[in-house]
């Protein structure tokens, strides 16, 4: 090759090179522009353009997780279209933020969100929930949506320890609010939920929730989530708690034909229960077998010493699994599982002590009663209100919870004009 063709070789090669690098930082600038343009759209709530934007920014940057976010908030807000359009373009949006990324949390807890909110599934919410803690434990966020949609599937006996981590985070100011809520979610379920019902459109705004309005909640949440155990186990207790016994056992068999449905300990429990209160106590008992290791918490225990009480008698193994049981704070308020603890109490030969349990299951009843919380509810009006405290924390500490009456008690220590309205 000639010195001059190798001259003009070089120099196409060196303009190739320049364009290309033209090319790249017009294309780096209008990114910039256009993630600008999107920043000031989202801070202006204008969803509809910030939406726009942000889908063109990451045609350019498909590896920025932050602006994904933006983008995943931007259609969440998008009222222009069906919900159910917007919710499965926000979880595939969200789908491309893995764990590893600084926005995982955050991402998994608003998959969490969409599918609770705009999707009606809860067991797909309660994964993604899950996830969100195992990325980050302290993630308040999700804590307390995961108390929320333990409310929505009538698993109350999980809500605990979530519970005291939202109080934990909280400031001490709105502490009684948080310790109302917490009360309600215990002793006045469908109040607790109201209003959450009304968000999801299954409670009119001047509506009172009730027993028909909580079937049409679970019948909503199979409706759209027909894959998922929890569904079908919160249809067969309302079909138990108000004696329907018509399709019990077609939705037990439903839910446990699902792959993870036999072991299920929500859907395990619920076939338990029913098995024991029609006398099946072999079946009773062959459906507890599959109750799986990694989930031995209050129901287990209780469930537990049943079978070990009433079917296989051995009354030392029951003391322990009800002893067990009665030690969550669910058994705190379970006069009938202490009950069952003197009894096996009385046939070991401890007499003194399952006289101790007798008594505590008979008070325990009587705390459970409507009189009894009737003035409570009156008083939780105005949580903050040192008769209001001195009321919670007496009715806690009565009831052996005395990790809740410490908290009552330390409201004494705020003055009523340092509190903060929710």
């Amino acid at each position: 090759m000639s010195l001059k063709k190798l001259s003009w070789y070089w120099r196409i090669v060196i303009g190739l090179i320049a364009c290309i690098g033209i090319a790249f930082i017009a294309v780096e600038i209008w990114a910039v522009r256009t993630l600008e343009y999107a920043q000031r759209m989202v801070d202006d709530r204008d969803w509809l353009n910030a939406r726009d934007a942000l889908r063109t920014y990451l045609s350019l940057k498909p590896h920025d997780d932050v602006a994904r976010m933006m983008l995943a908030k931007s259609l969440i807000n998008d009222n222009s279209r069906p919900i159910v359009d917007v919710a499965q373009e926000t979880l595939s949006t969200l789908a491309k933020i893995d764990n590893k990324s600084s926005e995982a949390v955050s991402a998994r807890v608003t998959e969490g969100r969409v599918s609770l909110l705009l999707l009606l599934k809860p067991g797909r919410a309660e994964e993604y929930f899950i996830e969100a803690l195992r990325l980050d434990p302290d993630r308040t966020e999700a804590h307390a949506l995961l108390w929320k949609l333990y409310e929505l599937t009538n698993r109350w006996f999980l809500i605990d320890p979530h519970f005291w981590s939202v109080y934990q985070h909280t400031e001490p100011s709105r502490r009684a609010y948080i310790l109302r809520d917490w009360y309600m979610s215990e002793f006045a379920p469908a109040s607790a939920v109201a209003d959450l019902e009304r968000q999801l459109g299954l409670l009119q705004p001047d509506q009172l929730p009730d027993a028909q309005t909580e079937f049409h909640r679970y019948e909503a949440f199979l409706t759209n989530e027909p894959d998922r155990a929890v569904n079908y186990a919160c249809l067969v207790r309302w079909y138990q708690t108000h004696k329907i016994t018509a399709r019990i056992s077609e939705y037990l068999n439903m839910g446990e034909s699902l792959p993870a449905g036999p072991t299920d300990p929500f859907l395990i429990a619920t076939h338990v229960g029913i098995s024991l209160e029609s006398g099946d106590l072999v079946d009773a008992e062959n459906t507890f077998r599959h109750w799986p290791d990694s989930d031995h918490g209050y129901e287990y225990y209780k469930y537990r010493g049943i079978i070990e009480d009433q079917i296989l008698h051995l009354d030392q193994a029951a003391r322990e699994s009800y002893e067990r049981a009665i030690e969550f704070p669910a058994g705190r308020c379970d006069w009938q599982t202490c009950h069952r603890l003197s009894n096996v109490l009385m046939r070991l030969g401890a007499t003194d002590e399952a006289a101790k349990r007798r008594q505590q299951s008979k008070e325990t009843e009587l705390l459970m009663e409507p009189d009894v919380h009737k003035p409570l509810r009156l008083a939780l009006v105005k949580p903050n209100d040192p008769d209001s405290v001195e009321q919670m924390s007496e009715f806690y500490e009565r009831l052996g919870r005395t990790r809740e009456s410490q908290a009552w008690k330390e409201l004494r220590a705020l003055a009523p004009n340092s509190v903060q309205q929710p």
